[in-house]
């Protein structure tokens, strides 16, 4: 922002940044310039998502591009070409969008237990994310525990400062600001009070508690479906955790063979006496806990 007003130019460009966070813009955005490099098209919505983790609920919705097109019975028209309609002047006026892939309705259906690495880079990032014991602990400063880091305003409170306390390897503050709150399914609903809520009420009878909230719009809540899945070591629907922004120190990274982020699929002509081709895909990443100065672990409970 340019404006002649130095604070109010801040204020709104914060709140810009988080709101483009919130939505993922950057990542949408370059998902955007890889189809529009490799299709030559890219098409999104605004839209309003109740959803969306901020003040402003506006969203931007990407829609893939084969959806974008026109039904059967309007093809052969002069002002609609392939779900573009077009004005007297062959601009541009509107897009038709299906509501579902054209190819749907002829999509194979197998069951999910069929689809064994729908979701390998998932599975490999949370188990070694919550396989942290050693990680988030007492000697490293960054793991609290008892009633009072139950999350709500007294155990984030405690947490924020477990956080700003840590120092690096001089025995200095590391500068780093607290970014993420990162809680299970079922802190969900408390992880969005502290976040978005004004005020937060005890209603207690004789309880004297202040109703601001002071930690209103600090932290980005994330809510995972790992963190208390029975299947992962670790695992717990009541520990939490504040995390530093990953671009500024991160807790975990993941890093890909070459740098190529997606999966490599190869094809080549099957055997004379086969109709087909032959395929493989293969995708080399590896997963790993890097500095425990990034976070601090609230195990929720005594």
């Amino acid at each position: 922002m340019l404006t002649g007003d130095a604070e109010a130019n801040a204020r709104i460009e914060d709140a810009f940044e988080q709101w483009s966070r919130a939505v993922d813009l950057p990542g949408k955005l370059r998902t955007m310039r890889m189809a529009r490099a490799e299709t030559g098209e890219a098409f999104a919505l605004l839209v309003n998502n109740p959803g969306v983790l901020s003040q402003v609920s506006l969203d931007v919705k990407l829609i893939e591009a084969d959806q974008v097109c026109s039904p059967l019975m309007r093809r052969g028209r002069s002002d609609e070409i392939d779900g573009i309609l077009l004005d007297q002047w062959g601009n541009p006026s509107a897009y038709r969008v299906l509501k579902r892939h054209p190819g749907d309705s002829s999509a194979l259906r197998a069951p999910a237990d069929d689809l064994l690495a729908y979701d390998t880079l998932n599975d490999v990032f949370w188990t070694a994310f919550l396989n942290n014991a050693a990680f988030f602990s007492a000697g490293n400063k960054n793991f609290v525990t008892g009633a009072d880091t139950v999350l709500g305003i007294d155990g984030l409170t405690k947490v924020e400062q477990a956080f700003m306390d840590l120092v690096d390897s001089d025995g200095k503050p590391t500068g780093v600001m607290p970014s993420i709150m990162l809680v299970p399914t079922a802190l969900s609903a408390m992880g969005t009070q502290l976040y978005k809520s004004v005020e937060l009420r005890d209603t207690t009878a004789n309880t004297k508690f202040p109703i601001a909230n002071p930690h209103q719009g600090k932290f980005r809540i994330e809510v995972s479906r790992y963190l208390a899945n029975a299947i992962y070591t670790g695992n717990s629907a009541k520990a939490w955790y504040l995390l530093a922004d990953p671009n500024d120190l991160p807790v975990i990274e993941v890093a890909f063979l070459d740098g190529k982020e997606a999966p490599t699929v190869e094809s080549s002509e099957a055997d004379f006496n086969m109709l087909g081709i032959r395929m493989r895909g293969y995708h080399d990443f590896g997963v790993n806990l890097q500095d425990p100065r990034g976070g601090v672990k609230s195990k929720g409970e005594v």
